[in-house]
Formats: C-alpha cells, structure tokens, sequence
C-alpha cells in the first residue's frame, strides 16, 4: 500500500514549526564568566533541545555576550555577576555588531537573523523558589548579599545600610547649625589669653565630636 502523501498545508506546518524552533527570542541562560572590564559575559542558555539523533543536549555557549544595564543620560547602574546567576538573553532580530559600536541607526550588511550570536544578557531572572527580598511596595529597593542595601522612599529619603541619611539642603543645614552651635557652647572666653582658652575647648571638642559620629547620633534606623 503506497503511503499517503501529505498535503500541501501539512507541508507548510511541517515546515514553519521545523523553522520555529530555531528562531531564538528570549531564552533563559546561566552565566558562566563575567567581565566587569568589557560588561560582558559567557553564558550558558538553558534550555535543551534535540539533536540529530534525538538526544537532549544543551546549546553551546554564548561568549562575549554584552550585558546591557540600566543606563541613559550619562547615569548607569551597575553590579557583578556571578557564575550561576541566571540572567536572559534577549535575542535581535537582527546584528547588533554596528549596534555595539555606534549605537545609532545602521543598515545590517549580515544575513544573521534571531542567531544567539546577537544576544544581550539582561541580568535578574531570578527563579521563582529564590525571588528577591526585602522588596518595598513604594520604596525604590537596591539589596546586596548582605540584605537592603540602599532604600529611597516617595519623599526622598534615603537610607544606606539600614541607616537613614539626610538628604535635603535644609536638613543637612540644621545638622551642621547644631554642631557648630555645640561647638562654639563648649567654650568660654578667657580674658586676655588671646582665646587660647577658646581654641583649647573647641580642639577638645572636634576630636571628641568628629562629623561622622555627631550625625550618627541624629539618624534614625529602618
């Protein structure tokens, strides 16, 4: 009995779904190495696929894959990587090689499309089982391996290491007026000693009150 051929719309599915599975988009990775000098790493994309033989295997590695961090308008925000984390590669449509370079509008002279080849690594795809902590509902949160790091609440306070910093014109005005005032209280005139008496006691003052500890005296925890 000759088999049935298939038909010409069983061919076409066939052939978009054989196309499909290697056209790359975002595709979830691992990073291997990580290059705090070039911002850019190795990367390990995650997700097996069959190889001609059936068999499941993994994607070979991505190198020299740039790692794009939030920046713009001459600010950047930047940290390590470390091998394990798992970050994302999102996948052009196109080459990004002029891209890397000039940053502005090219023409592709590459035929390369949805390659891996022209992945960035977006870090921070946490898994689900290890989200990350100490995530404020209005607060902006930036937390290191230690806990929160830094937290800058709606109106504009900023805490750094679980200490609140003062960073309004006005309140570092009132902490600088309270030193000086301190400062200056901690002494009297004598007379005719030229104010030797004056310097002695405001010296006294300053190694025993330095800044740092004078405002550590006036901030408040989170």
């Amino acid at each position: 009995m000759t088999a049935q051929k298939p038909t010409m719309p069983e061919v076409l599915t066939r052939a978009l779904a054989t196309l499909k599975v290697g056209i790359r988009t975002v595709v979830p990775a691992n990073v291997v190495t990580y290059d705090p000098v070039t911002q850019s790493a190795a990367v390990q994309p995650a997700p097996r696929v069959r190889n001609g033989a059936g068999e499941l295997v993994l994607l070979p590695q991505v190198a020299n894959a740039p790692v794009w961090y939030p920046q713009g308008g001459g600010w950047s925000m930047t940290w390590p990587l470390l091998p394990g984390d798992p970050v994302l590669l999102l996948v052009a449509d196109r080459h990004l090689d002029r891209f890397r370079i000039t940053g502005t509008a090219y023409d592709p002279d590459a035929i390369r499309l949805h390659d891996l080849t022209d992945a960035v690594v977006l870090p921070g795809a946490g898994p689900a089982p290890d989200p990350a902590t100490g995530i404020s509902a209005v607060d902006l949160t930036i937390s290191g391996p230690g806990g929160i790091a830094m937290r800058v609440s709606p109106a504009g306070v900023v805490s750094l290491g679980g200490t609140e910093v003062a960073t309004q014109p006005l309140a570092i005005a009132e902490l600088l007026h309270s030193y000086l005032t301190a400062m200056i209280a901690s002494g009297l005139p004598v007379a005719n000693d030229g104010g030797a008496a004056l310097q002695t006691a405001w010296s006294t003052y300053l190694a025993s009150n330095p800044p740092d500890a004078f405002a550590a005296t006036r901030v408040q925890g989170i």
